[in-house]
C-alpha cells in the first residue's frame, strides 16, 4: 500500500488537473477523486490504528515501569531497614568491624548533621532569602487576546489530532 503522503500528493495532483479541465462540474470532479479519497481514508485509518497500538504499548510500559518502581522502593526500604537493624545490633555489642571472606562490615562516624529542635527560636540571620521570578503565561495570553502588543511573545493557534 502507498504511503499516506503519496496518496495525498496524487489527490492534489488529480484535483489540480481536473480543475484545469474545462466543462467539468464539481460533481464530476468529486466522482473522479472518490477512489483516491477512499484510499486516503483507508490509509489514514490504518495509521490511526497503528497510533492506537503504540499508545497501548506505552500504557503497558508505563504500568510495568510503575510496578518496577514500586518494587524497587520496597527493596530499597528493606535494604535501609536491614542496614539499620545490623547497625543497631553492632552498636549494642560495641562491634566496630566484622571481617568476612566476601566483604567487611564496619561502623564509622559520619559528618555531623544539623538537627532543628525548634525552628521558631532560630534567628533571622540563619535564613537565606530566595527570590523566584516566573513568567505568568496566563496573564500574557489574556493580554495578547485583548489586543495588547507584547514584545517577544505572540499567540499561535495549534491544531491537535484526536483518535477516538
Amino acid at each position: 500500500m502507498q504511503p499516506l503522503y503519496q496518496i495525498k500528493n496524487e489527490y492534489l495532483q488529480a484535483l489540480n488537473e481536473l480543475e484545469n479541465m474545462e466543462g467539468l462540474t464539481p460533481e464530476m470532479i468529486n466522482d473522479s477523486l472518490a477512489s483516491i479519497n477512499v484510499r486516503f481514508e483507508e490509509k489514514a485509518l490504518a495509521v490511526a490504528a497503528y497510533i492506537k497500538n503504540l499508545q497501548s504499548d506505552i500504557e503497558r510500559m508505563t504500568a510495568y515501569r510503575m510496578a518496577m518502581a514500586e518494587r524497587q522502593d520496597r527493596i530499597d526500604n528493606k535494604i535501609e531497614h536491614l542496614k539499620n537493624y545490623l547497625k543497631h545490633n553492632m552498636q549494642a555489642l560495641d562491634k566496630k568491624i566484622i571481617k568476612g571472606i566476601e566483604f567487611d562490615i564496619s561502623l564509622r562516624n559520619c559528618n555531623s548533621k544539623v538537627v532543628i529542635d525548634d525552628e521558631s527560636r532560630i534567628g533571622q540571620e540563619w535564613y537565606r532569602r530566595e527570590i523566584v521570578s516566573k513568567l505568568d503565561k496566563e496573564a500574557l495570553r489574556n493580554a495578547l487576546q485583548n489586543g495588547q502588543e507584547v514584545k517577544g511573545a505572540h499567540l499561535e493557534q495549534g491544531v491537535s489530532l484526536t483518535i477516538k
